[in-house]
């Protein structure tokens, strides 16, 4: 995964956010996954109106669910005649939840590492369809902050 993110900060030249997918389950036609954001910088913070997180599908994925988080559009879901899935994009952008939905979310506002380290975090949890079953996992990912 190759990730970008518009957070530079002159006083922090070596700090960076970070991204990690983790594989929680795989099921037949694709897995269940975990996606946290790291804020390693240390005096840079992320404030309204929060992190966008944007990726591209490399084969033909689509997001059942997900906890945590939402994505900006849903896409062309007109294929699907049983359940709809959360969105269909093959570039979908998802945005933090805003702080009073449940106790997961600071509607995409990070701390900065020195600032809060306990609020320098951010995750959500995604239910993929379409990735087949082989284990193989290939995203490129952006990150817009």
């Amino acid at each position: 995964m190759t990730a970008f993110a518009e957070a530079y900060d002159p006083l922090d030249p070596n700090g960076k956010i970070t991204i990690r997918w983790d594989i929680m389950n795989w099921a037949p036609d694709g897995y269940e996954a975990t996606i946290t954001m790291f804020n390693f910088q240390k005096y840079w913070h992320i404030e309204q109106p929060g992190w966008t997180l944007g990726w591209t599908w490399a084969k033909k994925e689509f997001i059942w669910s997900m906890l945590g988080g939402k994505t900006i559009d849903r896409g062309d879901c007109s294929s699907f005649t049983g359940p709809t899935p959360h969105c269909c994009k093959m570039n979908p952008k998802v945005v933090d939840l805003l702080p009073d939905v449940g106790s997961c979310c600071r509607g995409g506002v990070m701390s900065s590492l020195i600032q809060d380290t306990s609020k320098a975090v951010s995750r959500f949890q995604i239910t993929v369809g379409g990735a087949g079953s082989n284990n193989e996992l290939l995203v490129l990912c952006y990150c817009t902050i």
